[in-house]
């Protein structure tokens, strides 16, 4: 099981393309009257980073949590187990399974109008298979294919603000997809100086391409 299935078990919908205040959370759950923000970290040395952005959602948030591979949960320090408990932090061990560790204390903040929001930015539908690495490797693959199918839709080429505004995430959160499809050739940019168009490879056919 996967973490996008046990936020289903849950009773949780989810998406990762939702900014608080100046940061994005890699994950952010959310059900009636309730919001939880998760920080996916790869080794137990990024624990302290990852309370400090969780005390930063749980402005907002109802609960938050930070995610480690089971081998990174052994690794972490007694101090921090005793911080997170402190702070009403949970600790998700998520591997080919998920299982707390910490229990999160529940945090009453008033939400109503960030889960309306939030509905409307929902990738609950999105299907993951069991090989989807719990990383930001996921998120990508997802974000890449649906830059490339909208993409494959429009020949004349689109801005990066018209691909934002068609997938309903942040325009910066596109640009950086883009040219990493870009870097692997897929993608072109072709700059206009005063905005810049996007095609796919395949489709281009001008003489002016930022490089």
């Amino acid at each position: 099981m996967n973490i996008f299935q046990w936020l289903k078990e849950q009773g949780y919908e989810y998406t990762w393309n939702f900014k608080i205040g100046t940061k994005t959370p890699d994950i952010i759950a959310f059900k009636e009257k309730e919001i939880a923000m998760f920080e996916i970290k790869k080794h137990a040395t990024e624990i302290s980073k990852a309370m400090g952005q969780c005390l930063f959602y749980l402005q907002n948030a109802n609960k938050a949590y930070v995610i480690l591979p089971r081998k990174e949960i052994k690794k972490v320090r007694l101090e921090s187990f005793e911080l997170l408990k402190k702070y009403g932090i949970g600790l998700v061990q998520a591997n080919k399974d998920i299982k707390i560790i910490i229990e999160p204390k529940f945090f009453q903040n008033s939400n109503e109008e960030v889960i309306k929001k939030l509905k409307s930015k929902s990738l609950s539908r999105i299907h993951f298979s069991r090989n989807d690495m719990l990383s930001q490797r996921g998120f990508k693959r997802v974000i890449k294919d649906k830059i490339f199918k909208t993409l494959s839709k429009h020949n004349e080429g689109l801005t990066f603000s018209q691909i934002a505004t068609q997938l309903g995430m942040h325009r910066h959160t596109i640009t950086k997809y883009v040219y990493e499809l870009k870097g692997e050739g897929i993608v072109f940019v072709r700059d206009l100086r005063t905005l810049k168009l996007c095609y796919l490879k395949k489709h281009f056919k001008g003489s002016k391409v930022d490089k």
